[in-house]
């Protein structure tokens, strides 16, 4: 604190944007005097850091208190909240005294750019943001992606549920009582906006808080990279790795099947759900062998662009991404660590994934700054004890998962060549043809581009969860760390042929950010709508867990209540049934007078029998249609079926149902297609989402169909019995 009273106390310090802007002046080789520059001035003078650290620390420490204060007993949140606010405060101060006494000796960034008022630019970043942000799905104005049902689950139930949050399931075993461990930073401030004005309210509270969070991250980023031109504001935005190069190499060649050179290549091909987002051209599903089976065993590499995170993950990314730009600005520009801990010790409320690879990024940045300001309260106590305090309220929940070395799930002998390719796309060509990455007082250095290249390389070889999500997003904070390389040297390329080296950099980001470009454009087709989903649809998390538990990826979670967090720490639990979900309508095929008009057999040999219809089928086909359902699909979140299959010998092969809906043509021209392109479709068994989580469930249905999938088909004759279709409210 002494420095910034020193630094105040300095007579001759500019006392106005002009002041300043004629100070910084003197103080910028060569001597130019701009006109004025009020984008710099407003963002670099004490004034504008202090706007945007008060902004950014009530972004990242909106979501701490609030779980402090709404989980702990009222005696060791207040204290933990006082000192928790009072480090955020001061941290602050002292990011506005180095701001003052830095810029009052040297030239802030970019000031011999174009004079453009500071009103113009701030509205063509907060639009541009605002839109992109809206093209991601967050409050229902646009496609979204199928996790969706879980994320509006979750803003349900803290929504509706006192805090602590407790919910009574039906599996593992009858009135199992979980209370939830989640990264519920992201959740949290849209909650609490639901739970005072409702659930309409709450949906455009989270598209708001994801525009802010989304801006305070590329402004964070620009000022680290040192330029604020509105170029590297997109650069942040669009970034990622090449998925268009892999998405070639991997994905079949359009067939004439309907299927367009346009769709193949925005997207459309292999993933019926909607055009764009090739992020997952790595996925198990797209790397199959002659046979049709998984080459990847389960396993795949994803290297995810920020408009991925933003589309498909948003809970790890915010308020996370705020805060590791803010650690790397302190460690980089700064050189300080005095807030490292602490400020990362809120990781885990955003995701475990992101703590595990923010290791790295604390190491460099102990090493960049040779731990000057180590040893402060935030860090050696405050920062730690949140830490612990969240790391003990996850031991609430004990699971078993798969996870091991790449070469125990896969044959390396025949899909290496898929992880040289993941390397080359998702980073490789950057690290390639990148200048030098010479680092200064105000951009990174070597150390840091070959720590987040190593990370890259070695986190696909080893999976952890269903879906192998510590290779997506264990490498987060690198990522970050390697953007902002890649920009300064964009920038202000070093070292031999740097000026060629910038123009092929340049290259390979825009192809990089086709997969980026494809999120917005589907987003543009679908339309956009001011009308979220209604909450009587939104899945209950305990329905949620109940279908996990049924279908197998949850069979090995245990919930305690016993812990020493629900013990000594948290406030008393309420635990609560999920309400009742209605059927909204039931075909039942056991009463042969019931919706005889609604469907017909698609030419298959079928019989009514008192069990229900018996269907003998080769596979792969539509079992069921109807043009005439009328489904009201703002009132209908799932469904279930009721069936059995056998094979010629007896036995029950691995196969999905597909419950489909497109108009009348494309429903009797692919009654025997896959649907692979332009079908809209939800697989009900034997994991299936609920229909909710697909955004083109939406408005009047009429044309549907009930499609059978084998999976690696032996036999040429099946026999399903089908008992009944429940659609239900959520």
């Amino acid at each position: 604190m002494g420095d910034q009273l020193a630094v105040s106390s300095n007579s001759s310090m500019p006392r106005s944007p002009q002041q300043a802007n004629a100070t910084l002046t003197e103080n910028c080789p060569g001597g130019d005097k701009p006109a004025g520059r009020p984008w710099i001035l407003c963002i670099e003078s004490p004034a504008g850091v202090g706007v945007l650290e008060a902004a950014s620390l009530v972004y990242v420490g909106a979501p701490a208190l609030l779980f402090i204060f709404g989980w702990l007993r009222l005696p060791l949140a207040v204290v933990l909240g006082a000192a928790f606010v009072f480090l955020l405060v001061y941290g602050a101060f002292r990011a506005v005294a180095w701001a003052r006494k830095a810029y009052a000796r040297t030239a802030a960034p970019d000031l011999a750019i174009d004079n453009e008022t500071f009103a113009l630019r701030a509205l063509l970043l907060l639009g541009m943001v605002a839109f992109v942000v809206a093209c991601t799905g967050v409050g229902g104005f646009t496609f979204r992606f199928p996790d969706y049902w879980l994320y509006d689950g979750m803003l349900r139930m803290l929504m509706e549920y006192s805090w602590p949050p407790g919910m009574i399931a039906d599996l593992p075993d009858p009135g199992t009582h979980a209370s939830l461990p989640y990264y519920f930073a992201y959740y949290l401030p849209s909650a609490l906006v639901g739970k005072l004005f409702g659930w309409w309210a709450s949906q455009f509270f989270a598209y708001l808080w994801n525009t802010f969070g989304t801006l305070l991250a590329v402004i964070w980023f620009m000022r680290l990279v040192g330029t604020f031109r509105l170029r590297y504001a997109l650069l942040f935005l669009f970034f990622s790795g090449l998925d268009l190069v892999g998405y070639i190499f991997t994905a079949p060649l359009p067939d004439g099947h309907g299927v367009t050179w346009l769709d193949y290549a925005t997207g459309t091909f292999w993933w019926s759900i909607g055009r764009g987002w090739m992020a997952h051209w790595s996925a198990n599903y797209s790397l199959l062998t002659p046979e049709g089976q998984s080459l990847m065993g389960g396993v795949f590499y994803r290297f995810y662009g920020m408009m991925s995170f933003l589309f498909d993950g948003p809970c790890h990314v915010l308020p996370a991404w705020v805060l590791l730009l803010i650690v790397l600005h302190d460690a980089i520009r700064r050189k300080t660590v005095e807030r490292l801990f602490f400020l990362t010790s809120i990781l885990p409320l955003c995701s475990i994934f992101v703590t595990m690879g923010t290791v790295p990024v604390l190491l460099l940045s102990l090493w960049e700054t040779r731990g000057k300001r180590l040893f402060t309260l935030g860090n050696m106590f405050v920062g730690p004890l949140v830490a612990l305090t969240l790391l003990l309220w996850y031991r609430g929940v004990e699971a078993e998962t798969l996870h091991g070395w790449v070469w125990t799930f896969l044959d390396l002998n025949r899909t290496w060549w898929y992880l040289l390719l993941y390397y080359f796309c998702g980073f490789g060509l950057y690290a390639l043809v990148a200048p030098s990455m010479r680092g200064n007082a105000c951009r990174p250095g070597r150390p840091w581009f070959f720590t987040t290249v190593a990370v890259f390389l070695f986190a696909p070889w080893y999976r952890f969860g269903i879906y192998n999500d510590f290779t997506t997003k264990v490498v987060i904070p690198c990522q970050l760390v390697f953007l902002v390389c890649l920009a300064t040297a964009l920038r202000d390329p070093e070292g031999k042929n740097a000026r060629w080296r910038q123009r092929l950099l340049a290259v390979a980001l825009f192809v990089g950010a086709w997969s980026g470009l494809g999120i917005i454009g589907r987003a543009v087709e679908f339309g956009f709508s001011s009308a979220p989903p209604p909450l009587e649809r939104v899945a209950c998390i305990a329905d949620g867990l109940a279908r996990a538990f049924k279908d197998g990826p949850l069979e090995r979670v245990k919930f305690h209540g016993d812990t020493f967090f629900w013990k000594y720490l948290a406030r008393p639990v309420e635990y609560v049934h999920s309400p009742e979900n209605k059927p909204v309508l039931v075909c039942d095929f056991r009463d042969s007078s019931k919706d005889a008009d609604i469907w017909r057999y698609c030419d298959h040999e079928h019989r009514v029998t008192p069990g229900g219809v018996v269907i003998d089928t080769p596979g792969n086909t539509a079992l069921l249609m109807s043009e005439s359902m009328d489904l009201d699909t703002r009132a209908i979140g799932s469904i279930e079926i009721d069936c059995s299959v056998v094979d010629g010998q007896g036995r029950t092969p691995e196969y999905e149902m597909a419950f489909q809906w497109a108009n009348a043509d494309q429903v009797r021209a692919a009654q025997s297609n896959w649907p692979f392109h332009k079908w809209c479709y939800s697989v009900l068994v034997p994991h299936g989402l609920p229909l909710s989580s697909n955004s083109y469930w939406k408005g009047q249905v009429s044309s549907v169909s009930l499609y059978f999938k084998v999976k690696n088909p032996s036999q040429e004759h099946y026999t399903v019995t089908l008992h009944s279709l429940t659609f239900l409210q959520r």
